[in-house]
């Protein structure tokens, strides 16, 4: 079912009017341009500047810790198993036990980050303040959010939802290259946002 289709659908339902009807049906006649709130000055470095850190490599960090988190458990339920009495065996497995499954938890949260787009922040102040943070974007997460409400929403809505679930897509098969925003605030602040 193509465009015209769905919106003569949606006024035989009685979800739009025949004014609404109108606009939409011009609005497909219209070159595709998206739609602007304000225009975002972009900065022109003066300098070349580095990237912002991608990020990625925190992967390591936190599987490393893991590992060494499941080590210590495992050493210290091995000495544990080997002292006499069972006092020490219970405080093993009370206390050793959750810190090994947090280890392997940890170990599969780091290896799942990996491979995810990460979201990457850097202000930089007109003050010389300077703050630079990176996040995994849970991206299926999200686009199982965006499934359940497409199903749920009708008509514009449907079809904003279903714009981003598009994009959504894209970029759940990676990207060539990071997109990176740089904006100026009017203050002179400086941010920068990349996806990658």
């Amino acid at each position: 079912m193509d465009e015209q289709e769905k919106i003569l659908d949606m006024l035989a339902q009685g979800h739009i009017s025949a004014d609404e009807a109108a606009d939409l049906l011009a609005a497909l006649e219209e070159p595709q341009t998206m739609p602007t709130a304000a225009p975002i000055p972009l900065l022109e470095p003066d300098e070349p500047q580095a990237r912002p850190a991608s990020g990625r490599q925190w992967w390591l960090v936190s599987f490393s810790m893991g590992g060494t988190l499941f080590f210590l458990a495992v050493v210290g339920m091995w000495q544990l198993w080997s002292a006499p009495g069972w006092a020490w065996l219970i405080t093993g497995l009370v206390c050793l036990w959750p810190m090994a499954l947090f280890a392997l938890l940890l170990m599969g949260l780091s290896l799942v980050t990996r491979a995810t787009t990460w979201l990457n922040v850097d202000v930089r102040q007109k003050n010389g303040r300077h703050v630079h943070f990176s996040l995994p974007l849970p991206l299926p997460i999200v686009r199982r959010m965006l499934d359940f409400a497409y199903w749920r929403a009708n008509g514009v809505e449907k079809e904003r939802l279903a714009a981003v679930r598009d994009v959504m897509a894209h970029l759940d098969h990676g990207l060539p290259h990071p997109i990176i925003l740089n904006a100026r605030d009017e203050d002179g602040d400086v941010v920068e946002l990349s996806i990658g």
